[in-house]
């Protein structure tokens, strides 16, 4: 399965990598986006299976920016909003996890894909 990273702090894109690794090996990344201009490349250069993304990267929403776009992809959204579900009605969302990211709550989010 290959997914991409929407996360535009750097040091929090190898934390995530390094857990997902560690957690799951079978997944492949696709590539990191740091921006909606490079999710946008990402979704038409490779077959992705789900998005792991950050509500927010440096320059857009995720969730509006998928809703506006009708990117249909699966998402595993991380978030800190305190009811982030009920923002992404209508998206083909996995799951969402709050900031920071734990290694628990990341397999868990993981198991349901």
């Amino acid at each position: 399965m290959k997914y991409i990273l929407a996360d535009d702090i750097y040091y929090s894109q190898v934390c995530i990598r390094r857990t997902i690794e560690s957690l799951r090996p079978d997944l492949q990344l696709a590539g990191v986006a740091e921006d909606s201009q490079e999710m946008m490349e990402l979704l038409a250069n490779h077959e992705i299976d789900f998005i792991l993304a950050k509500d927010n990267i440096s320059d857009v929403n995720v969730v509006s920016f998928m809703r506006s776009h009708k990117i249909e992809t699966p998402l595993i959204l991380i978030s800190q909003l305190s009811d982030p579900k009920a923002k992404c009605r209508g998206l083909n969302i996995i799951d969402c996890i709050f900031e920071p990211v734990s290694s628990t709550d990341l397999q868990t989010a993981l198991g349901h894909i």
